[in-house]
């Protein structure tokens, strides 16, 4: 009997899932048994400009651009 490996535990679907659909992506590496440092610096690199982005528009919108 073989035991399946979960798709967070694989590298290839975590960057597959970090392209197509971020949360997914994160939520996966934060599950896996990867290093913390590894896990906190793809947090900030895909999380990082996001939440930029949104607060920039939030800002822009606010002053009236």
């Amino acid at each position: 009997m073989s035991v399946d490996t979960p798709w967070y535990e694989k590298n290839s679907w975590i960057m597959i899932w970090l392209l197509v659909f971020f949360p997914v992506g994160i939520y996966g590496m934060w599950k896996s048994s990867r290093s913390l440092m590894w896990k906190i610096i793809v947090t900030v690199l895909f999380a990082g400009p996001t939440i930029a982005g949104i607060l920039s528009t939030l800002t822009a919108s606010s002053v009236g651009y």
